[in-house]
């Protein structure tokens, strides 16, 4: 029958009810989900795979919030720090190394809390990474120690009388 005549068309109808209702199965908790913003509960999930000892989920959580995801130091700090020892735990120190300086990057100061569960092993990256004040030192004393010589040479270089040097011209009346 046709429409104008009063007709209905189930399949049809059915079609179009379907193809409008699709995207609100994607909202539901069955459902595709947006990814999360990174934050506390990004931080708190990583936490929380990491202490049950799920160390890829934890890097899963957290890689593509790295690394600038985060937006107070704080955060940044505590996800490398995760990640870090997330890798040690599975055996990747070259890319726990990396973790480890960008928290060193942030905070000079860090220390890894033994007491708390943290490894040896980030323990000591952090003091190989770290940038240590005798390093510092013996550059500003190697940079002095040539600044020194430079200006030696300079002084000397002025003061001694070079053949074929002309006279200074005399003074104005």
């Amino acid at each position: 029958m046709p429409l104008s005549a009063g007709g209905f068309r189930p399949l049809p109808m059915f079609l179009i009810a379907l193809l409008l209702l699709q995207p609100l199965s994607v909202l539901s908790p069955g459902g595709l989900r947006a990814e999360e913003p990174c934050g506390e509960n990004r931080l708190f999930d990583a936490r929380r795979h990491y202490e049950l000892g799920r160390f890829q989920e934890t890097i899963r959580t957290l890689r593509p919030c790295m690394p600038d995801g985060f937006d107070n130091l704080r955060d940044r700090v505590r996800a490398n720090h995760l990640m870090a020892v997330s890798f040690i735990a599975t055996d990747y120190p070259d890319s726990a190394r990396v973790y480890v300086k960008a928290i060193l990057k942030i905070n000079p100061r860090y220390q890894a809390d033994l007491d708390d569960g943290d490894p040896q092993l980030l323990a000591e990256m952090l003091e190989t990474e770290r940038p240590s004040r005798r390093k510092w030192l013996w550059g500003l004393a190697g940079g002095a120690l040539v600044g020194a010589g430079v200006l030696t040479y300079i002084v000397i270089d002025n003061a001694t009388d070079k053949p074929g040097q002309l006279p200074d011209p005399p003074a104005f009346p």
